[in-house]
């Protein structure tokens, strides 16, 4: 039954309404609404409930974008409507709609803990939704909530939802499922995305990006072997601004790929400088964003800025996730091989956070492997990690791939130098540095 006591229209009526989610194609969810009857009900059971406590939602799947492009547009609906059938077989105090390849859901809940129940049961269901293609590709779902918690808002039914998609953009910026609650904290961050937006273009023409150096250190000498290039942005307005705030916003907006190169660009500037200073150099590496990888030309720019400033073969490295070596599995092998034919250095990074298996890493041949931080959120490994991370670095070892790590706290330090990892960046005690301060600590004239 549904909220007013009805049964649930799951005819053909309400998905003819539906917009499409696919270039040019009509995607019809049955038993979904159109948004414009979504508000409608909703303000319709609002006023029939005005002492109710009422969540509004925006689920969308994560990796929807990822699963279109590795399977295509009609396994990436089947997917959908998988999303949406089981939404669909929610409890009585529900009210669905789409908007675009997104879910907008409306619950009547009672306790805050019965809705935390309620979303936390429909995530679990939802994570099964891949199994409707023949390979089951793991799926991962993001949803942004608004609440009332029993207040009558003073909001409308448009102006809630809204609040919900600042919520879900900014779970969408996690590469695993994530629940976010919609805050006042929250608005004023999407008010300053809009700012970055808005000055994206001409901050990288005025250089406002800084880039900075963190080091990566030998594990048996504690010699610097190489540094990651990582970015500030001094904005005029906002002041000064991490990448955790800006890059989920450009990779989202697709305006990481001007970025990464225009980084890129920096590390080859870099590296000839301190060539023409007589400074031994050491190796810079920059994340690749996922695009970069279906780019051809994007692709030439970066051997043709290595070129530009020629930077001898085995400065340059490139770091690949394991995530984008999942999505891209049928191009990631001759992604690598055009980069190394190149004289650059090519690293899978983040091992150990998804599902690629180590023999499909190690059969792509990288230069090095670098473990997830997820290995570390506790502090030291547990055991059942700890050997993990011990077959990692073995195998590893038996190929010729070096291994390194992340983000490892003191505690872990000693204990992979004991398994013979290689490397590792970004320790407790050692933060990215401003490439002057970078070159006065850790290089020496030759």
């Amino acid at each position: 039954m549904g909220l007013f006591g009805r049964k649930k229209n799951k005819t053909a009526a309400t998905a003819a309404a539906a917009q499409s989610v696919t270039q040019g194609e009509q995607l019809e969810l049955q038993g979904v609404l159109p948004l414009e009857k979504f508000y409608e009900d909703a303000a319709t059971c609002i006023r029939y409930y005005p002492e109710g406590s009422f969540a509004f939602c925006r689920t969308s799947v994560g990796n929807i974008s990822a699963i279109n492009e590795k399977y295509g547009w009609v396994s990436g609906n089947k997917v959908l409507q998988a999303a949406a059938d089981v939404l669909t077989s929610e409890d009585s105090h529900t009210i669905l709609a789409r908007d675009r390849s997104k879910f907008v859901i409306m619950l009547r809940y009672e306790t805050a803990q019965e809705l935390n129940q309620r979303i936390a049961k429909i995530h679990e269901r939802l994570a099964s939704i891949g199994d409707v293609l023949p390979d089951k590709p793991k799926v991962y779902m993001h949803t942004g909530v608004f609440s009332t918690d029993g207040r009558l808002s003073d909001k409308t039914v448009q102006e809630m939802v809204a609040c919900a998609k600042i919520a879900e953009s900014e779970a969408s910026k996690r590469t695993h499922a994530s629940v976010v609650m919609y805050t006042e904290q929250l608005r004023r961050a999407a008010v300053e995305e809009v700012e970055m937006v808005k000055s994206m273009n001409d901050a990288l023409k005025k250089k406002q990006f800084a880039v900075c150096l963190q080091p990566k250190f030998d594990m048996q000498s504690g010699a610097v072997t190489g540094a990651k290039i990582m970015s500030r942005w001094l904005h005029p307005k906002l002041g000064v601004i991490g990448s955790y705030r800006y890059v989920p916003l450009f990779v989202k907006n697709g305006f990481i790929m001007q970025l990464d190169l225009y980084l890129f660009e920096q590390a080859c500037m870099i590296l000839k400088k301190w060539i023409d200073k007589g400074i031994h150099p050491i190796p810079l590496s920059l994340n690749v964003p996922r695009m970069l990888v279906s780019d051809k030309q994007s692709m030439e720019q970066y051997v043709m800025l290595k070129k530009k400033y020629r930077i001898p073969d085995g400065l340059c490295e490139l770091e690949f996730s394991e995530r984008l070596v999942d999505d891209k599995s049928h191009v990631i092998g001759e992604v690598l091989r055009y980069f190394e034919e190149n004289g650059f250095l090519c690293t899978v990074e983040n091992f150990g956070s998804g599902s690629v298996s180590l023999s499909t890493i190690t059969e792509l041949k990288p230069n090095a492997i670098k473990l997830s931080r997820d290995y570390f959120n506790d502090g030291l490994p547990t055991e059942e990690q700890q050997a993990q991370i011990r077959a990692i670095i073995t195998t590893a070892k038996d190929k010729g791939i070096l291994t390194s790590a992340t983000g490892v706290p003191d505690v872990a330090v000693s204990l992979l130098r004991e398994m013979g990892c290689d490397m590792v960046q970004g320790a407790d005690d050692v933060m990215p540095l401003a490439v002057d301060e970078f070159q006065s600590r850790y290089m020496s004239a030759k």
